[in-house]
């Protein structure tokens, strides 16, 4: 990952092009620590990742994002916050920067809530401005179904969410929620507001 951002070249289309790569890592390690979370608790006490309180789940991915802003964020120059309210809520997850011409970045999570609930992260992610932060917005969601429903649902997530939110990755895996023959977690990770200008967070003073 750091050798892909020493390549970083002027120009705004390649910045799109790191930052999509960068958004995919990301989006792998939060997969990763849901996969690891559910093999565990299966082991221990033959449940899954909805045996994970939500808070547990954000704090373990900020963690890793926090042990390995370099590789991850291109920069070790982030401070990770918890639950900072900025006037519309606290939010989650920050990684918040110092220097307003660099770009902070804000994760919103939901464990199993309906579209409605997810509607409302992203209403607030949307809101969410500061004078002394540029923001990336990210919303991240893991849903219980049954195999068979993932298509469907990820057609009404897109549906609801309209056009001003990307989905950067949506995969799923089986797990047990007290239906092992048939549970299945689909997880997503969006981009809110992407189609705001200001978007590099990768840039190019890599440590």
């Amino acid at each position: 990952m750091k050798r892909i951002g020493q390549l970083l070249i002027k120009g705004y289309r390649r910045y799109i092009i790191m930052q999509d790569y960068q958004l995919l890592d990301i989006s792998r390690e939060f997969f990763s620590i849901a996969l690891k979370n559910d093999a565990l608790l299966k082991r221990v006490n033959n449940t899954g990742i909805f045996f994970m309180p939500e808070i547990a789940y954000v704090f373990e991915c900020g963690l890793f994002i926090s042990m390995n802003k370099s590789a991850l964020l291109g920069n070790r120059d982030y401070q990770w916050v918890r639950e900072r309210d900025f006037g519309y809520g606290p939010t989650d997850c920050l990684f918040l920067h110092e220097d307003k011409t660099k770009v902070s970045i804000a994760i919103e999570f939901k464990m199993d809530n309906g579209i409605d609930a997810y509607l409302k992260d992203i209403e607030k992610l949307r809101k969410l401005e500061s004078p002394d932060h540029k923001f990336i917005k990210l919303f991240c969601s893991y849903k219980h179904l049954f195999v068979g429903q993932e298509e469907d649902y990820l057609k009404d997530m897109q549906d609801a969410f309209k056009d001003s939110v990307r989905l950067i990755k949506s995969d799923t895996f089986r797990t047990n929620n007290g239906n092992p023959n048939k549970d299945i977690c689909l997880f997503t990770l969006w981009e809110v507001d992407s189609t705001k200008k200001y978007k590099p967070f990768l840039h190019p003073n890599f440590d």
